[in-house]
């Protein structure tokens, strides 16, 4: 017989007694929401994202574009506390807020959570990942208008049956649909909630001075940013699905240090470590090892001096393409159709297989459901390294005009 955690029956019991709350009070919350007063010509608008790094950057786009189209708005976003850096420094973000999902399964926190959004009296709430109990904490929260992009295949694993239920009374639908451009159904949602002609491209605001402190921890060690060819390096995956070899990092950097006299920085977490230093080894007397060097606000003072970004499809490929800089996406099981980073020149190098893409924005992929992993494992050095010489040749035109720092 197989067992169920008390930590996974706890969790379970957390999503479901909000929605059984639904049921029972449904006529009671629905009167309170039909009299309240209409939607203000200057909307107060919450945005609920969740996800990590490279879905946080790629929503980003949202937060200009509503205050583009209502200059008088308030906007409030909540994100995951580690994520809160990120988007400390956004100039279009009046009020951002830490979200810990597992206060969602204690109901004091809970109901406080709904009194707190009600207070702050939103008109929409846009969620970019469908999730059940965001929309519950809108109709809770008395936000006037929810609006959540959907997924037409009904693959996305926050699509459960609860969100099923909630869709058919609750909200205002976004499709999406599987293989095409997210920032188009983020458009659409947007119109949804009166924002027209909508541009949704991501961008990023660095801190103050972020740039000048990696430029200085640069040149103590030997870098001369803006006087000579930097490229970043970053191996990690968050995800063992999309993982390239660590030697294959470390032979791109030691070709890239020894043919394009490049100068070599591997940029990743704690977590990298062995992969960084293994990179920046290969590199020789041209590697850096910026492993753990920098906090989320100034890695993107560090990405933002690059003259090319090499990385798996993760976090820091989408900061850096927000910041400007070009970037080689080893794709691997990545759709990239859904969220290529746009923003600045970029390579996807990845190989042509039936089976792939297996992994999608709303539907992620943790395992290969094949066995043989060939997305990657075929995915070779030269191959990343031509993408590298088509990229490089124009930062090589453009760095005698860059900012010496």
């Amino acid at each position: 017989m197989p067992t169920i955690s008390f930590e996974r029956l706890a969790t379970r019991a957390g999503t479901l007694w909000p929605l059984a709350l639904f049921v029972a009070t449904y006529p009671l919350v629905a009167l309170v929401r039909l009299l309240r007063r209409p939607v203000r010509r200057q909307p107060r608008f919450l945005v609920i994202q969740v996800a990590k790094i490279g879905d946080v950057v790629c929503t980003s786009g949202l937060f200009r574009e509503v205050k583009r189209a209502f200059p008088g708005a308030f906007l409030t976003v909540e994100v995951l506390p580690w994520i809160r850096p990120l988007l400390a420094t956004n100039p279009h973000i009046d009020r951002l807020e830490a979200l810990v999902p597992r206060e969602a399964t204690n109901p004091i926190r809970r109901v406080a959570r709904w009194v707190r959004i009600a207070a702050q009296d939103h008109d929409y709430l846009l969620l970019p990942t469908p999730n059940a109990g965001h929309v519950l904490d809108g109709w809770f929260g008395l936000v006037r208008r929810i609006v959540s992009v959907v997924e037409t295949e009904g693959r996305c694993t926050t699509q459960t049956r609860s969100f099923e239920f909630l869709r058919r009374i609750l909200f205002h639908e976004t499709p999406y649909e599987e293989g095409t451009l997210t920032r188009a159904a983020y458009a659409r949602m947007l119109e949804a909630a009166g924002v027209r002609g909508a541009d949704p491209r991501p961008e990023h605001h660095p801190p103050a001075g972020a740039r000048e402190r990696a430029a200085s921890w640069l040149r103590s060690r030997g870098a001369g940013p803006g006087r000579e060819l930097l490229v970043g390096i970053s191996p990690g995956a968050g995800n063992r699905l999309k993982e390239w070899e660590p030697a294959r990092f470390a032979e791109v950097a030691r070709r890239l240090a020894a043919e394009k006299a490049a100068r070599v920085v591997a940029v990743g977490s704690r977590e990298d470590r062995p992969a960084c230093e293994e990179i920046s080894r290969a590199a020789g007397e041209r590697g850096i090892d910026a492993c753990g060097a920098f906090d989320l606000a100034g890695l993107a003072g560090l990405l933002s001096l690059f003259d090319l970004l090499v990385s798996v499809d993760t976090g820091p490929l989408y900061l850096a393409s927000a910041l400007g800089v070009p970037v080689v996406d080893i794709s691997g099981p990545i759709d990239v159709r859904e969220q290529p980073p746009l923003e600045a020149a970029c390579e996807a190098v990845y190989v042509e297989l039936d089976c792939r893409p297996c992994s999608h924005v709303l539907a992620t992929a943790r395992t290969c459901r094949t066995g043989h992993h060939r997305c990657v494992l075929d995915t070779t050095p030269e191959m990343v390294l031509a993408a590298c010489g088509r990229l490089l040749a124009p930062a090589a035109r453009r760095r005698p005009a860059r900012e010496a720092l």
